[in-house]
């Protein structure tokens, strides 16, 4: 299990990496070990690649599904517009095959993330309709 693990992290980059880490620590990182078992992984693969650093749109700097049903971006907390990029990851996820499924976007500070001792802040959260 540790060699998948470190696979995943290695092609995600070093900032990939460091976001794993910080979520693991908050404990989010349930899909990246296991998947979700819903049949619906591959999808949940193609849209987390779309919002890496490197390669993604532009905004994000990194993101994971820390449940089945939630999504979670981290971006720059002064990136303004933040709703309305709520808006466009759900837009995303619907034109992936993942809208109508109850699905959560959150969209997370990532310089606290980074910080020691910063957590998890969800600068919004919407559901996907």
């Amino acid at each position: 299990m540790k060699n998948q693990h470190y696979k995943q992290t290695t092609f995600l980059g070093l900032s990939g990496a460091i976001l794993l880490l910080a979520l693991t620590i908050v404990g989010a990182d349930a899909y990246a070990l296991n998947g979700f078992g819903d049949g619906l992984d591959k999808e949940r693969d193609t849209v987390e690649n779309m919002f890496k650093r490197e390669g993604g749109d532009g905004r994000a700097q990194g993101s994971t599904w820390p449940e089945a049903h939630v999504f979670a971006v981290g971006v720059k907390k002064d990136m303004g517009y933040i709703d309305e990029y709520a808006d466009y990851v759900c837009n995303v996820l619907r034109d992936n095959g993942l809208g109508g499924k109850e699905v959560y976007v959150e969209i997370v500070d990532i310089d606290r993330l980074y910080e020691a001792r910063g957590g998890w802040k969800a600068l919004t959260k919407i559901q996907c309709k």
